[in-house]
């Protein structure tokens, strides 16, 4: 019922996931890990190869250390997440893209870099100002 955060953390060379179809939980798409309903994404290989990833419109929550230690990964297309558990990020430059509004209870750890690719919202701005995030607008 639940993948621990650090399960696959010294999996430093791991590219992709595979879950079994028949996981009632689970499911993977493009080697990440989801909720078997798509809403959470759970967790990215540390070496996901790819540059750029676009969630799918039915993921709603980013979880804890989903993404920690993604070096790959540039941009990201968050579509319609509305929720960033803690952690998320440790370790990453991103680009943001979507109207995600960072929460001001979330901090990002160890993220220096982020990219707005539309104009960010004044929420957005204040919480890189508060966390000492540089931002650039595309």
């Amino acid at each position: 019922k639940h993948i621990d955060e650090d399960y696959f953390d010294y999996c430093t060379s791991l590219k992709t996931i595979v879950v079994n179809s028949e996981n009632p939980y689970y499911k993977s798409n493009d080697g990440i890990v989801y909720s078997k309903d798509m809403s959470e994404v759970v967790l990215c290989p540390q070496q996901y190869p790819n540059r750029t990833l676009k969630l799918p419109d039915t993921t709603l929550t980013v979880l804890d250390y989903c993404f920690e230690e993604c070096v790959n990964i540039e941009t990201l297309n968050l579509n319609n997440v509305t929720k960033i558990d803690n952690i998320s990020f440790q370790g990453t430059t991103l680009i943001m893209k979507g109207d995600c509004v960072l929460n001001p209870k979330i901090k990002f750890h160890n993220l220096t870099n982020i990219t707005f690719t539309s104009k960010p919202t004044q929420e957005n701005i204040d919480y890189c100002k508060d966390y000492k995030i540089n931002y650039i607008i595309k």
